[in-house]
């Protein structure tokens, strides 16, 4: 909620970047088109000079959700996993592969 908020009170965009750690134990910086708040949000939510709507507000953090759920899915290795679902999905006990 408050990404979109400051996008779109600071009239910036959002850019959306991940890191993915590679074998030697550097990262790989992956940066995504960057948008703005009025590029993610209808029209009909978005009054430019006013604040947000409860609408456009959940439109901005369900689009931002959809991207960090694509990384997860796409490097599930990356991903630190704290819910007690996916314990077996990824198994911590190895040893990193630069160790």
């Amino acid at each position: 909620k408050g990404l979109a908020i400051l996008s779109h009170r600071l009239k910036v965009p959002v850019i959306p970047t991940f890191l993915i750690r590679k074998d030697d134990g550097t990262f790989l910086v992956h940066l995504l088109k960057p948008f703005m708040s009025t590029e993610v949000i209808p029209q009909k939510f978005c009054v430019e000079s006013g604040p947000l709507s409860n609408e456009a507000l959940e439109f901005h953090v369900r689009k931002c959700n959809e991207i960090m759920e694509q990384w997860s899915y796409d490097y599930p290795e990356q991903y630190l996993w704290l819910h007690k679902r996916f314990k077996n999905f990824f198994d911590y006990r190895s040893p990193l592969p630069w160790a």
